[in-house]
């Protein structure tokens, strides 16, 4: 019994701890979490939205307009399932294994701009390292906070587009999601 208990206090206290922040998913790959993944106030009621299942999205986006798009593919990521309804909701929703995975709002999609300031304030600023060049735009750049699960694209101090997606390790988002534009013409 005290066996039991000792080992249930070291199992908790190695879940806890700073020093393991890992966990394993029901498909063996391993995750690397966030301590608490930042939120951008004007972009919370999307982030319950991550790892809803198909059916559920599909009746939240019933209606004219509903448009599904088989074995889709954003950027590096392959085989997905795109839903989106612009006449109820404004992000483009991509599934993989029948749950969202990933949200995008393209420009203006919002119905107002969103100023990277309001990003920032509520994210901080990214490691250099985090700051790759976009498809927006020759000039533009691609912010990614993986483990807060958001990444944009900004040109010019504008916004161009918004990702949301489960959080990961900056790694796992160059390898899974990113993908490096082509040369831009002069």
């Amino acid at each position: 019994m005290r066996l039991a208990a000792l080992f249930a206090i070291l199992i908790t206290g190695w879940l806890f701890s700073g020093c393991q922040n890992q966990i394993h998913d029901s498909s063996k790959k391993t995750m690397q979490l966030s301590s608490t993944p930042k939120i951008v106030p004007v972009l919370a009621d999307y982030y319950p939205r991550l790892g809803m299942s198909r059916r559920a999205l599909a009746h939240w986006l019933a209606g004219d307009g509903l448009h599904v798009n088989e074995d889709f593919a954003y950027d590096r990521w392959e085989h997905l399932t795109r839903y989106y309804n612009e006449a109820i909701d404004l992000g483009s929703y991509y599934l993989e294994d029948d749950h969202v995975v990933l949200i995008y709002f393209g420009d203006l999609e919002l119905g107002t701009r969103i100023a990277e300031k309001d990003l920032t304030d509520a994210l901080g600023t990214p490691l250099p390292e985090q700051v790759l060049r976009s498809t927006a735009g020759k000039r533009a750049l691609l912010k990614v906070y993986a483990t807060d699960g958001l990444a944009y694209a900004v040109l010019d101090g504008e916004v161009q587009y918004i990702e949301l997606f489960q959080s990961m390790t900056f790694a796992e988002y160059v390898s899974k999601i990113y993908k490096e534009p082509g040369p831009w013409p002069l």
